[in-house]
């Protein structure tokens, strides 16, 4: 058997946590013991604790925000969970489970350190000095990493570019999706509305994210005062929550806007929170390669997102979906003005985003094999470089 750890920042609703508990619910248990280290408060904690045959272990001391006195405490209880379960495997998602993670696995022995790159973390949006020392940091780390996991091909063309790591450390595994958690969601298309007080007749474009300024919820509310005056009866469903919330709150007070947008907060029904919309608008700043994208399209529902990260992947502009540069308020406006009032262009674009999405690539299957193959392939490789 072979004991791997998975070790993530904080177990809340986004999309490098979906990865991981799918991970966790499917990985084989016959061949593979199955570990998670993460922070104790989140609203994915509940559903942790019922993915049968793992053991989580919630740290009291890991957080996202850096403290150098809780970083220090977090850290020695990873390596002692490490060295305690002689993990095999350590297999880190986002920056601080990433930087903590792979240290602690490097001075543990761990014969194999894998990270999964969702999203780098410099992007465009970064004042030049900050770009240029955050992509030093990511060479750094990536000194205690074996492989690197990138979810589409432009993090790999990134990192191959600013120098991270040499072509052959990466591989390229896709967030899948489980099937069977879409196939129904369009039947509760009404059902969903009614319980939001949504008339049937109302278009309803919508967006599902956590409420911090990478995802520039913001842009979406100012667009959305604009489309109040012009799209008939327009609504706006927004699934989510976090920081920027009291900020939110006080827009929509402020432009009129309380009643036609609804804030649903955190949701464990994302199929049907998404079934329930005519668009579904992406706004973020930077991204890896966003899992609702690939969500929406699994419900049939047509995108608009801003060109960042992987998204150029499943989203081919005009044909799969709509793509605007970041911070273009006027384009992406524009673009969903003219796919709310035309429904033919709308509904192709979902039913060839449908399809580019039920590629094999994308499932939760392709992605399992995929991940276990390089745990039991690497760690075998390791096993007979230090027998050597």
């Amino acid at each position: 058997m072979i004991s791997v750890l998975y070790v993530l920042t904080k177990p809340e609703l986004g999309g490098a946590q979906m990865h991981v508990l799918s991970l966790l619910e499917g990985i084989d248990k016959s061949r593979f013991t199955a570990h998670l280290f993460t922070a104790r408060e989140g609203v994915l904690a509940g559903r942790l604790d019922r993915v049968p045959g793992i053991r989580v272990h919630y740290s009291s001391f890991l957080d996202r925000q850096i403290s150098p006195l809780k970083d220090i405490l977090a850290f020695g209880e990873l390596y002692a969970y490490i060295k305690k379960y002689k993990i095999d495997v350590v297999h880190t998602h986002s920056s601080k489970a990433g930087v903590l993670g792979r240290l602690a696995a490097w001075l543990a022995g761990v014969k194999l350190i894998v990270h999964t790159v969702h999203g780098w973390s410099f992007h465009d949006q970064q004042p030049k000095i900050c770009h240029s020392m955050t992509v030093v940091l990511e060479r750094v780390w990536a000194r205690f990493t074996h492989v690197l996991v990138v979810v589409s091909s432009r993090e790999q063309a990134q990192g191959v570019a600013f120098g991270i790591k040499p072509v052959c450390a990466y591989v390229l595994i896709r967030c899948g999706l489980r099937r069977v958690d879409y196939q129904d969601a369009l039947g509760h298309r009404q059902r969903v509305r009614e319980s939001f007080g949504i008339d049937p007749a109302s278009p309803v474009v919508g967006m599902v994210s956590c409420f911090k300024p990478q995802k520039d919820v913001m842009s979406f509310l100012r667009m959305a005062c604009d489309l109040k005056q012009e799209i008939k009866g327009v609504r706006f469903l927004v699934v989510g929550d976090g920081p920027m919330r009291a900020k939110i709150v006080s827009f929509l007070n402020d432009n009129g806007l309380a009643s036609d947008v609804i804030l649903t907060g955190w949701r464990d029904d994302i199929p049907r929170m998404l079934a329930a919309m005519d668009l579904l608008v992406l706004t973020s700043l930077w991204e890896g390669l966003p899992i609702v994208v690939l969500e929406a399209m699994s419900v049939g529902v047509a995108v608009v997102a801003t060109d960042t990260g992987g998204v150029r992947d499943v989203i081919v502009p005009g044909a799969t979906g709509d793509l605007v540069s970041p911070g273009d308020h006027a384009a992406m406006r524009e673009k969903v003005v003219d796919l709310l009032k035309d429904e033919v262009a709308r509904a192709q674009l979902a039913a060839q985003g449908f399809s580019r999405v039920s590629a094999k690539e994308f499932s939760i299957e392709e992605t399992l094999r995929r991940v276990q193959a390089v745990y039991a392939r690497d760690v075998e490789r390791m096993d007979t470089c230090r027998s050597h």
